[in-house]
């Protein structure tokens, strides 16, 4: 054991040895379907497949920046789309001994660094990779506040093409070291900086406070560095350059970070370049150069049954839908067979997963009919909840005409929120509000200052729905847990794991299908969003996040690909507009309201002056 620990200390690996790369092109995604088994011929030169790809290269979108080739897992040239990495013999007549099947479910997050990770296929480094990833993980879970081992699972998973858990991870290693130095301090852990510290002793077999003090600086810029490459991997030059401003000012000397920078700048202005030729209005070219693009792929390490939905999973579902008039069922796609009216698949046994889901009616239903009433506890707002302007539980407007403010519930245990009923408020603090009573969660409703401008000039409110709508299912998930067990915050079963709770399993992400080697589509990422507020709001509601693997940076992320695949957003506006005219006003601003007995004119001139003076929903 102590042999391992030696290794884990090492500062870097083998992977690092310099080699020429040539990589996919940037923010375009390909059509291209790559077959099974993938194979890459390493006894091609890259000049013939040049010349050859080039005579019918296509590039419908933008080209990604010139990287410097100081980096080994960043692209030569990305203009030079779909050509893969090959060693450097020159003779096409070599035999075909070096082929190597692709495993494409470990070629990562990121676009940039694919090719990197298939010249690491082809060297035959991946398992060994894979291997050193499982132990590091372990490692972790016995010595969980030692910041360095963050660090070299950082440059393990930049190399494997993770940049977005890299990134995570090294958030996660900076907060541990700052903690350590006491530059930051959590409420819910006062005593973290303590751990690190001590976690720094035994691994450095010394009590004195100058050499950890000495170490923690160091391993400070060592996070900064993988924190800056996973940033660059994920394309969020933005949030880069935001990061690398902070590296600088405590190593501005530091050639790594110097280069991390130099290629963050790049990305940033061809990406800027780049949308202005396309005609870009201002707000898009601020909205779109800040925000990162990633592949949404399965994480392989996690177990394969935290991606499933069984039948027990499809009876907790239904079981919520009796009293209306449908059901939720697997579905089979393709054509009926003959004499049916729909096909049906066959029964799966329990703990399978039943496969892709639809809703379906239970009995002929009328012609506008009512079939179904959504009271959902998990919809969110851009308006924080202490504005009291809706129904915490079910976004009812608590404001005239729709409910009277005598009939408003403002609980006793709690002035932050507000229901417009009994059975809403009792639905709220038997769940959620358990977890969240008494927390200002306020600051997550506030747009990070690097988008607000953006948001703001596209029309949008600001608030990053993200992190909003991941706190609401955090608090929904531990309610649930807190109810059904006395269990440490450690999960013993598949069953007790987050991405296992009915509300999160019966979300379903929109991976790449399997025969895709490289997906069609990239999406946004940012890391204030996916990394930063998630990670505080954990903290804040004292979840130990470096003893417990439940909420990891993959499972974190997986549930933010969940909820983007299935999350709708809108708009509504709750009063008349200055348009409306008074013939158009529902029944329901016509009642008594406050104040009352006004003639119609003046009702809809109330109404307006309301709407005009922000009262409204998001």
């Amino acid at each position: 054991m102590e042999s391992q620990t030696q290794v884990v200390e090492t500062p870097r690996h083998v992977v690092e040895t310099p080699h020429r790369v040539v990589s996919k092109s940037s923010d375009c995604s390909t059509d291209s379907e790559m077959s099974e088994p993938l194979v890459i011929n390493t006894n091609r030169s890259v000049e013939s497949q040049v010349i050859e790809q080039l005579a019918t290269a296509k590039i419908e979108a933008l080209q990604a920046p010139i990287w410097s080739t100081s980096n080994p897992r960043l692209v030569s040239d990305p203009a030079l789309a779909n050509i893969t990495p090959v060693s450097d013999g020159d003779s096409e007549d070599e035999d075909e001994d070096d082929d190597f099947e692709v495993r494409a479910e470990w070629l990562g997050t990121s676009q940039y660094y694919r090719d990197y990770g298939l010249e690491l296929q082809a060297r035959g480094e991946l398992e060994p990779l894979i291997s050193y990833r499982d132990f590091l993980a372990k490692d972790l879970s016995r010595t969980p506040y030692n910041p360095s081992l963050y660090i070299t699972l950082c440059a393990i998973d930049n190399d494997l093409g993770f940049t977005d858990i890299s990134a995570a991870n090294a958030y996660r290693a900076l907060i541990l070291i700052e903690c350590g130095l006491n530059i930051t301090l959590f409420l819910s852990f006062a005593d973290l900086g303590e751990k690190v510290r001590a976690a720094l002793a035994t691994r450095l077999h010394t009590s004195s406070a100058i050499i950890i003090e000495d170490e923690l600086e160091d391993l400070r810029k060592q996070a900064y560095r993988e924190l800056l490459e996973g940033l660059l991997g994920c394309g969020a030059f933005w949030d880069g350059l935001k990061e690398a401003k902070k590296a600088l000012q405590l190593a501005p000397t530091d050639p790594a970070i110097l280069k991390s920078r130099h290629n963050l700048k790049l990305g940033f202005e061809d990406r800027h370049v780049g949308l202005k030729g396309l005609g870009a209005t201002p707000s898009e070219l601020r909205s779109l150069t800040r925000t990162g693009k990633i592949f949404q792929i399965k994480y392989p390490w996690l177990d394969e049954k935290l991606y499933m939905r069984t039948p027990a999973l499809l009876r907790t579902v239904n079981r919520s839908l009796l009293d209306s008039s449908c059901e939720v069922r697997p579905v089979v796609f393709g054509t009926p067979l003959p004499n049916t009216l729909a096909q049906k698949p066959a029964p799966k046994a329990e703990g399978e997963d039943v496969g892709p889901l639809g809703i379906f009616a239970t009995r002929d239903i009328k012609e506008g009919e009512v079939i179904l009433v959504d009271k959902s506890i998990t919809s969110v707002s851009d308006v924080p909840p202490s504005a009291h302007g809706y129904c915490d539980a079910c976004h009812a407007c608590l404001l005239p005409p729709y409910l009277h403010p005598r009939d408003v519930i403002r609980p006793s245990c709690c002035k932050l929120v507000a229901f417009c009923s009994k059975a809403c408020y009792e639905i709220a603090s038997s769940g959620y509000h358990s977890i969240l009573c008494g927390k200002d969660i306020d600051w997550i409703y506030e747009p990070d200052s690097m988008l607000s401008s953006a948001s703001s000039e596209a029309g949008n409110a600001g608030t990053a729905f993200r992190p909003v709508l991941f706190t609401r299912l955090l608090a929904v998930v531990l309610a649930s847990n807190k109810q059904t067990s006395a269990k440490s915050s450690i999960s013993t079963s598949i069953k007790d794991h987050p991405l296992q709770h009915p509300v999160i399993a019966r979300m379903a992400a929109n991976y790449a299908p399997p025969s895709k080697g490289i997906p069609d589509h990239t999406y946004g990422w940012q890391y204030y969003e996916n990394v930063i507020a998630p990670t505080k709001m954990l903290l804040q509601l004292g979840i130990d996040i470096f003893k417990t693997r439940d909420w990891d940076p993959e499972v974190i992320q997986t549930i933010f690909w969940r909820m983007e695949n299935n999350a709708n957003a809108g708009n509504p506006s709750m009063f008349p507009s200055s348009e409306t005219p008074a013939s158009e006003i529902p029944e329901t601003f016509k009642a008594p309201p406050l104040p009352p007995r006004l003639c119609p004119e003046c009702q809809l001139a109330w109404w307006r002056s309301l709407r005009e003076g922000g009262i409204g929903m998001g």
